[in-house]
């Protein structure tokens, strides 16, 4: 049998788990397709465009938020985790809270860095759906957006008979967005010669009750999804990184094999590329996936290749094998172009009605506080 045949068979023996979770790690897991407001959907890691002297890390999570809802959840802390020196253990956090929804679903919203061993310090508070300017230089937004992911995910429902329809266009998610001074990220060092930052994000449930821990965490784009079996997906979203060559590195090459027509030497490569799962960026590297994530990187085709073996994806780093499986699902870009200054994301396709008045309130709430 053809290798394209196989790889195209392999691939739609994945279905049956990619069906009901909607791609990219929307919905990803039994236990977090419950919990919409606890979803990381993506987790996007790039220089700014607005200045290259900031880096902007950006986590989304309610997907289809006009069907689940746009608000965060009060029990639940939002988590960016930078690791500076490549052991899987993060030398700086970024975590936010947020109150119980308000008028219009504005919810307060504050951000604390943790750095260990020393105290806490406040990165920025204000309200959601507007640009927050924080102490030291950075932004923060949290609130709607439209959907950044773009994928013909029915095209790949229908054994890769890519159309090119995007199935997210339209869709909203919740957008956290932060931006922040290099200098900051990295701990001071010198330009040019920064390190090599690993970034990801976790949402963790500080209820009292049985849901209490890890909830969900994400680094690189489709790993649980694609990679790792239906019956352990829950315990990877609420294991850590620095477990995840010795708890999950044979159920990912195990996957590659099915995909790129078993080339084994490729398999490997590539599993200790993405293990751990933590999205790298190389402030002295080319801008783009798998140097980080920008808005506009089509990691669907990229991934598509590395995983089917294509040597279309030759120079990321890691050895290709010899695959002919599809490398273009035919959407190319958002639906809607996204926007050249902070938050980035485009604005959401449906903005809750009452948000307005929200907003409003919200304002004048600041006044009379600041009166």
């Amino acid at each position: 049998m053809p290798r394209r045949v196989l790889n195209v068979l392999a691939l739609s023996a994945l279905l049956v788990v990619v069906v009901s979770v909607h791609a990219a790690d929307h919905r990803e897991a039994p236990l977090i397709s419950a919990r919409p407001d606890a979803d990381i959907n993506d987790l996007y890691l790039f220089r700014s465009p607005a200045d290259p002297d900031n880096v902007v890390m950006i986590m989304t999570v309610n997907p289809d938020a006009a069907t689940n809802g746009f608000t965060f959840n009060p029990e639940v802390l939002y988590e960016f985790n930078i690791d500076r020196t490549g052991d899987t253990v993060p030398e700086l956090s970024y975590t936010f809270a947020f109150s119980a929804p308000g008028a219009g679903g504005v919810q307060g919203v504050a951000g604390t860095r943790f750095v260990p061993g020393e105290a806490p310090t406040l990165f920025g508070s204000g309200f959601t759906f507007n640009n927050l300017d924080t102490p030291g230089g950075g932004k923060l937004f949290a609130g709607p957006r439209d959907d950044p992911f773009f994928f013909d995910l029915n095209g790949f429902q229908n054994n890769m008979n890519f159309t090119g329809e995007d199935f997210f266009a339209g869709q909203d998610v919740t957008a956290l967005a932060i931006e922040v001074p290099i200098s900051e990220i990295t701990g001071g060092a010198a330009p040019g010669s920064e390190p090599v930052i690993g970034v990801w994000g976790r949402t963790f449930d500080i209820s009292s009750g049985p849901n209490f821990g890890q909830v969900d965490r994400i680094g690189q784009p489709l790993i649980n999804t694609l990679l790792i079996p239906p019956g352990r997906k829950d315990e990877f979203n609420r294991s850590e990184p620095f477990a995840d060559v010795n708890l999950f590195r044979d159920d990912v090459v195990d996957s590659i094999l099915g995909l790129n027509g078993n080339d084994a030497a490729a398999a490997m490569s590539l599993a200790d590329v993405l293990l751990p799962d933590i999205m790298t960026l190389d402030l002295n590297g080319s801008a783009g996936f798998p140097n980080g994530r920008r808005l506009e990187d089509d990691v669907i085709d990229i991934e598509l290749q590395l995983l089917t073996g294509s040597p279309l994806i030759g120079g990321v780093g890691v050895p290709v094998g010899t695959g002919t499986g599809p490398t273009n699902d035919g959407v190319d870009a958002n639906d809607v172009p996204f926007l050249n200054v902070f938050p980035y994301l485009a604005p959401p396709n449906v903005v809750p009605e009452p948000a307005v008045m929200g907003l409003l309130l919200a304002g004048i709430g600041v006044m009379r506080r600041r009166r």
